[in-house]
């Protein structure tokens, strides 16, 4: 099974290139009849009164649709413009998965270790909790964002060691490690604190030096409310009205990156290029996990899986408050989905718009959301 993904992975290396168009292009592509298409089903989903979004859509590594819906500002009538910045949520999972993996291929972290190799002062129940399993869900450490307290204290800045005893620490594990799947944000916190340890550089800085400055994602930052960040537009709610504060240390590694959906298109073609990781790395990424009675969970490191006909569509939601976003691909035939919204709040699923544009691609029949 690993020498096939391995080998598809390789064959993939070949087949991406940079998601680089000029404005013209764009512009251009749009006029095709399946834009059109793409342009109908998501312009009945936007008011252009109303909190909106931006649709990227990149077919053989090109964008073939890229459109801004709605308002940037509701309170000064801003028209949204594609470039802007978003918070984009969990999809920052599969940046902080990849981040492990790299210190993996440096010999600096074990994802069969248990995690107290790396972490000192653990919950004596989460001692026997491996790398692997924070990131496959499946270590049963209590995810933090469901703790009744949890609206209590979202406004503070919490550091990590004080964000794991104000909501979890003294709580039993929900379950035997890698015996179930549950989504776990607080895994992606001790994911991000294993980065700091291993790295030796706080989890913002090694994103920047590692990936980002690399790879040219010029809009794609950890996303702090005490900088000023260029273009990021404000999140809503149901009404519309502005959206909870919540500090950006209580997502951490987990939820906390914020970019335009040119950077996270690129970021995907990217790493399925292996610019990112190598082939072996990305390969394990890619692997659906496994629990000890053999169910499949349908879940990587970081990335989701979910079939529409033959393809094998590879992606992650992300949600926070006045922001929900996803990120969608199918690595086999080029093409990639990115919705990102300034709204928890917005018509419709993502999801499900998102494979109702993968159909149209593949000339399959869909059903609008």
């Amino acid at each position: 099974m690993f020498r096939r993904i391995l080998t598809s992975l390789f064959a993939l290396a070949f087949l991406f290139v940079p998601l680089l168009a000029s404005t013209q292009e764009t512009q251009a592509s749009q006029a095709s009849p399946l834009a059109a298409q793409i342009d109908g089903l998501m312009g009945r989903r936007y008011e252009a009164n109303q909190p909106g979004g931006v649709v990227l859509v990149v077919k053989d590594g090109k964008p073939i649709f890229r459109k801004a819906f709605g308002l940037a500002s509701v309170e000064l009538g801003t028209p949204m413009q594609p470039e802007m910045v978003f918070r984009i949520g969990s999809i920052t999972k599969q940046i902080t998965a990849a981040a492990i993996l790299k210190l993996v291929e440096e010999g600096k972290v074990d994802l069969k270790a248990p995690i107290h190799r790396y972490l000192e002062d653990l919950p004596k129940p989460w001692e026997g909790v491996t790398v692997e399993q924070l990131l496959n869900h499946t270590a049963g450490i209590p995810n933090h964002t469901e703790v009744a307290s949890y609206w209590n204290h979202i406004r503070e800045d919490l550091a990590p060691t004080k964000l794991l005893e104000t909501y979890v620490a003294h709580m039993p594990l929900d379950f035997e490690p890698g015996t179930k799947y549950h989504y776990s944000n607080t895994g992606y916190i001790l994911l991000g604190m294993i980065i700091e340890k291993a790295s030796g550089q706080p989890y913002a800085d090694f994103l920047e030096k590692r990936f980002f400055e690399p790879l040219g994602l010029k809009r794609m930052h950890y996303g702090s409310e005490i900088e000023l960040i260029p273009g990021l537009v404000p999140g809503y709610t149901k009404g519309p009205k502005p959206s909870p504060y919540r500090s950006t240390t209580q997502t951490f590694a987990s939820g906390g990156l914020v970019g335009d959906a040119d950077d996270v298109a690129q970021w995907l073609l990217d790493l399925y290029e292996c610019k990112v990781l190598k082939p072996e790395s990305l390969a394990k990424m890619m692997t659906s996990t496994k629990l000890k009675n053999g169910q499949d969970v349908g879940y990587g490191f970081g990335i989701g899986f979910r079939p529409l006909g033959t393809m094998r569509l590879a992606g992650h939601a992300g949600g926070v408050p006045g922001f929900k976003s996803w990120a969608e691909a199918d690595p086999a035939s080029r093409t990639i989905v990115v919705i990102l919204n300034n709204t928890d709040t917005p018509k419709g699923d993502d999801a499900a718009y998102a494979k109702a544009i993968f159909a149209m691609m593949a000339g399959m029949p869909y059903q609008e959301p």
